[in-house]
C-alpha cells in the first residue's frame, strides 16, 4: 500500500513539473486572436487559420486543416506580391484588379517560404481547426509580361478556368502578344469557336433543332456568361445570347472578348415547327414530302432564307459517294439524297449544298432546291455549277428575269464546262449577254 502511494506521488510530480508543448500552451490565446479563417500579419510574422471537416480521426482532420492553412497563407503572400508588381504596369484598372487571381488560377506560380509550423490546433463539434505561423522569404518568379507570354504560348501545363482565360487574353492583347487570339479561341468549346471563326458549321448545326423548343423561352438577361455560352453551343447564332455575352464582357472591361463574340453573325433566327406549319411555305411542304423536315439545315435555311455565314469549307469523302451515286442514278434518288444529307452533316460547303440542290431539282422540289443553291452561292459566289443550277431552278419557278441574272453571272466565269455553256446559251437566246 505504501509502495503504491509512493508511485502515485511520483507520477503526480512528473505531470506537474513537465513542460507543456508551446504549440498547445498558446492555443487559447492564438485561437482568440485569430478566430476566423484567413491570413493575418502580426509583428512581422504571418499567421493563417483554416478549418477542415471531421471526416476521419481527429489527428487527420487537424493535419488537413494545417495543410489548408499553409496553402491559404502561401496564396495570400503570392497574391500580394503579384498585386505590387502589377501596379507598375500600364493596364486598365479592372484588369489590374483581376490579374493576380487569373495568374494564380494557372497554377504556375511558385514561391519559397520559410517552413510554416503548426502553432495551434483544436477540435470543434463539426470541424477541426489549425493555425500555422511562418515568415515570407524572398519570392522569386518571372516578370508579369514573361508569365503572360509563357501561359499564352502554352509553355506551361497550366489550365485556367474560362474567366481567368478571358482576363489573361485581354492582358495579352494589351501587351500586343501575337498568340493571344489563338490562345483564347482554343480555350472555347469547339461549337463556340466554329461560330466565331466560321469553320466546321456542319458540326455546329447537328443538335440545333432538337434544342430549340426547350431553350427558346429562357430569360437570357438573368444568365451569366458561362451559362450564355452553353446556350450558344446549343442554339448557334442566337442573336440575343450574343448580345448579352458582349454586353456582360463590356461591363467587366473585357472589350476584346466582347469584340470576338460580335463577329458571330447574329441575324439567324430559326422558326419553330408550328411557325413553319402556319406559314405553309412551299419549301417547307416540299421538305415534308421528302421526309426531310426534321433535318436541322432544312429548317435553318427555310427560316433564314439561305443567309448562313459565308465561309466555305471542303467537301468530305461522303460528298464523293453522294456525287457518284447521283451521276449513275437513273430513277430512285432517295438513297442519293440521304448520302448528300449525311455529307452536309460533316461539312456545310458549297459543293455539297449545290449537289443537294441539283438532286432536289430532279425531285421537282424547286423551292427547297433554290435555298440550298443560294446558300452555296453565298459561300462561293463563283461556283460554276451552283450559278447555272440556280438559273435553271428559277426558270422552273417561272422567274425568268431572276434566272437570266444568274445565267449572266455564270457566263462571266472562265471555268464553265461544256454542259454549263449549253445551259447558259439556251437561257440567254434572244437576250443581250450571250457568251
Amino acid at each position: 500500500m505504501k509502495l503504491l502511494t509512493g508511485r502515485l506521488i511520483i507520477i503526480s510530480c512528473l505531470f506537474s513539473t513537465c513542460q507543456v508543448p508551446e504549440s498547445f500552451a498558446n492555443k487559447s490565446s492564438l485561437a482568440s486572436k485569430f478566430p476566423e479563417v484567413g491570413v493575418f500579419e502580426s509583428e512581422g510574422q504571418i499567421f493563417s487559420r483554416a478549418h477542415a471537416p471531421i471526416l476521419t480521426i481527429s489527428s487527420r482532420a487537424k493535419k488537413a486543416a494545417q495543410a489548408k492553412a499553409e496553402l491559404l497563407a502561401k496564396r495570400q503572400v503570392i497574391t500580394q506580391e503579384l498585386a505590387k508588381r502589377i501596379q507598375h504596369i500600364e493596364l486598365p484598372i479592372k484588369l489590374k484588379n483581376r490579374l493576380p487571381n487569373a495568374i494564380l488560377s494557372t497554377g504556375i506560380m511558385q514561391a519559397r517560404f520559410s517552413g510554416f509550423t503548426n502553432v495551434s490546433s483544436g477540435l470543434e463539434p463539426k470541424y477541426a481547426w489549425a493555425i500555422v505561423q511562418g515568415e515570407q522569404s524572398g519570392i522569386k518568379f518571372s516578370g508579369i509580361r514573361e508569365i503572360i507570354t509563357s501561359v499564352i504560348a502554352g509553355k506551361t501545363d497550366s489550365k485556367s478556368n474560362s474567366e481567368s482565360t478571358d482576363v489573361l487574353y485581354e492582358v495579352g492583347k494589351e501587351f500586343q502578344n501575337a498568340d493571344s487570339n489563338e490562345y483564347w479561341l482554343n480555350s472555347l468549346a469547339p461549337k463556340l469557336k466554329a461560330q466565331i471563326t466560321g469553320d466546321a458549321l456542319g458540326q455546329v448545326m447537328l443538335n440545333w433543332v432538337s434544342n430549340l423548343e426547350s431553350l427558346q423561352n429562357l430569360d437570357l438577361e438573368k444568365l451569366n456568361n458561362r451559362q450564355l455560352k452553353k446556350v450558344l453551343e446549343l442554339m448557334p447564332f442566337n442573336g440575343n445570347a450574343i448580345e448579352c455575352i458582349s454586353r456582360n464582357y463590356e461591363k467587366e472591361g473585357l472589350v476584346n472578348c466582347a469584340s470576338q463574340f460580335n463577329k458571330i453573325k447574329p441575324s439567324i433566327k430559326v422558326l419553330s415547327v408550328q411557325q413553319l406549319d402556319d406559314n405553309n411555305a412551299s419549301a417547307w411542304n416540299e421538305a415534308k414530302s421528302l421526309n426531310k423536315d426534321g433535318h436541322p439545315l432544312v429548317r435553318i435555311l427555310i427560316s433564314t432564307q439561305a443567309s448562313l455565314p459565308d465561309k466555305d469549307a471542303k467537301p468530305t469523302a461522303l460528298f464523293e459517294q453522294a456525287f457518284n451515286s447521283f451521276v449513275v442514278t437513273t430513277g430512285e434518288l432517295n438513297v442519293t439524297l440521304d448520302l448528300a444529307f449525311q455529307a452536309v452533316d460533316e461539312s456545310i460547303c458549297s459543293d455539297t449544298l449545290n449537289l443537294i440542290g441539283a438532286i432536289l431539282m430532279c425531285e421537282k422540289c424547286h423551292n427547297l432546291a433554290l435555298l440550298f443553291l443560294k446558300q452555296a452561292i453565298t459561300m462561293n459566289n463563283q461556283h460554276r455549277y451552283a450559278l447555272v443550277n440556280t438559273a435553271l431552278c428559277l426558270e422552273s419557278l417561272d422567274r425568268r428575269n431572276d434566272a437570266l441574272k444568274y445565267a449572266r453571272k455564270a457566263a462571266e466565269l472562265q471555268n464553265i464546262d461544256a454542259w454549263g455553256k449549253r445551259q447558259i446559251q439556251r437561257l440567254l437566246v434572244g437576250t443581250k449577254g450571250l457568251p
